[in-house]
């Protein structure tokens, strides 16, 4: 059933409440399926979505990864999401007056610390 991605609101998903709910039915349950309209979010098809880290020269220091590792021939599909921040407001930030820590891999001192 879930050899394919079936994220919510996919037409996969969809397809699978419907085998479920026909296999309940065979079993005797008394089922329906109920439609929820529900603010998702998503990554935009061909947009990069991640955070990264500069020092003050400009250097990126941390990188979050675009691509998750494929650890079996069927988590790779057109339809799998790539990691994403999914709640996550788009923008930029600045860390000021901060010292970096190669040891602890965040800023020392300054505004925001990840």
């Amino acid at each position: 059933m879930t050899l394919k991605p079936h994220h919510a609101s996919s037409v996969r998903n969809l397809e699978l409440a419907h085998i479920i709910k026909d296999q309940w039915t065979d079993f005797g349950f008394d089922v329906k399926l109920v439609r929820y309209n529900v603010l998702l979010s998503f990554p935009e098809k061909g947009k990069i979505n991640g955070a990264f880290l500069q020092d003050g020269n400009g250097t990126v220091r941390f990188e979050t990864a675009k691509q998750e590792k494929i650890l079996e021939p069927s988590e790779e599909s057109a339809d799998a999401l790539p990691p994403f921040s999914g709640y996550s407001p788009t923008g930029k930030f600045k860390v000021t007056n901060s010292e970096w820590s190669p040891i602890t891999r965040v800023a020392s001192r300054g505004e925001i610390h990840l």
